[in-house]
């Protein structure tokens, strides 16, 4: 006498979706455990949080997507990314790695971006980064193609300044301001943004390239 297969057409089917929910995982874990940048210098104490794992930040760190990197009150770094970006992490500083390459290491049509959650940074973007970049904040959004400049979050304030090149900032209500060297502006959380952009004075700009600068 022939056994009927135990295995009935729905639990197939039960089988096939747990594979394929396998497969997606699996390529989430790969895409998040990409290295994007590397620790060109440090000084002071910094701590990069890969999930769980606690890491003490040292020149020549590998960093990934999703990575969250710490700055102490004396801690600064500066980031190599792939396309040539400097990004120049400034003291008492939550930076968080997010969108940059795809699981199979072919450069996506999507912006590189990071999430200053607090602190203050500086990025470089060279021309070569044709996608351009963005840093991101609870109250705004500064993106580029080829620029440098400085962003300083807090919990409410979000303040953007160009060094070189030109910068779109983007508030949470949708308003949008093209910012080129020497202007910048405060963004506050929930109120409209300035209609025009202001030249920051000398004292102010010396102190925000001082703290994301690496002697």
């Amino acid at each position: 006498m022939r056994l009927q297969s135990a295995v009935t057409p729905c639990a197939r089917v039960a089988c096939l979706a747990i594979f394929c929910l396998s497969l997606m995982a699996a390529g989430s874990a790969a895409q998040a455990q990409e290295t994007v940048a590397q620790v060109e210098a440090v000084s002071g104490r910094a701590v990069l949080q890969r999930g769980l794992t606690s890491l003490t930040v040292e020149a020549g760190l590998d960093v990934q997507r999703l990575d969250e990197i710490m700055t102490s009150g004396d801690g600064r770094l500066r980031l190599a990314f792939l396309d040539g970006t400097v990004i120049t992490v400034g003291p008492n500083s939550r930076v968080l790695v997010q969108y940059y390459l795809d699981a199979l290491n072919v450069q996506d049509r999507r912006p590189r971006f990071l999430t200053l959650v607090v602190g203050i940074l500086r990025a470089s973007v060279p021309k070569i980064s044709s996608l351009g970049w963005s840093v991101e904040t609870r109250a705004a959004i500064a993106s580029s193609r080829s620029t440098e400049w400085i962003v300083e979050a807090s919990a409410e304030t979000t303040s953007v300044l160009v060094l070189g090149g030109r910068v779109e900032v983007t508030d949470t209500q949708g308003g949008r301001l093209l910012l080129t060297g020497g202007e910048g502006v405060d963004v506050t959380l929930s109120q409209p943004m300035a209609a025009q952009p202001v030249r920051w004075n000398a004292v102010r700009v010396i102190d925000a390239v001082e703290r994301t600068t690496l002697r």
